[in-house]
């Protein structure tokens, strides 16, 4: 079963995170804005942008990791497991690393390097140990089970890979491989 497509980038959405990236100047042309230098394209098949951990951020994250996997030539169902895959990342971040303080920020990378597709998180929030989550107990019926607690585990369902660390800066790093 999938999720619902989220609702498209809308002019409410469109200041929430920094502006797509655009190609590179030519030598002699005027600097880009500030705000879309803060989106880089690494290389052709790579994206690096920012976000605040704020939950209005979400819709347009989603929508501009599912634009730059269509660019990739992904099929749908690889997208749609990617998407989830990073929703679930994300609101983890902000629920557990910032605690839903819209102050925090998100570090977003996407790459497409020969046959994998790798997501990059990373966060300066509370550190994440995944061997601390339990396993969800999905054979109970639903009125018998908590909210929430299936993060990890679907992120790890639609991800072939999925590693944290935590970095001597204090940094949070969470990297998803999708295999395709």
């Amino acid at each position: 079963v999938r999720a619902p497509q989220p609702p498209s980038l809308t002019s409410a959405h469109a200041d929430a995170i920094t502006p797509p990236a655009v190609s590179p100047p030519a030598p002699n042309s005027q600097r880009r804005s500030r705000a879309v230098a803060r989106t880089k394209r690494t290389a052709a098949g790579s994206l690096s942008f920012r976000i605040h951990s704020r939950t209005d951020q979400l819709a347009p994250l989603i929508d501009r990791l599912r634009n730059f996997a269509r660019k990739q030539r992904l099929d749908r169902d690889t997208i749609e497991d990617i998407v989830i895959a990073a929703d679930e990342a994300v609101t983890n971040i902000m629920m557990h690393a910032y605690g839903f303080r819209g102050d925090g920020e998100i570090q977003v990378s996407a790459a497409r390097e020969k046959k994998r597709f790798t997501l990059r998180f990373i966060d300066r929030g509370r550190p994440f140990d995944p061997d601390g989550v339990a396993e969800p107990h999905l054979g109970r019926p639903i009125t018998e089970r908590r909210p929430g607690g299936l993060g990890l585990f679907l992120m790890r369902k639609f991800m072939d890979e999925v590693s944290f660390t935590r970095a001597g800066n204090g940094e949070n790093h969470l990297v998803m491989v999708k295999n395709i």
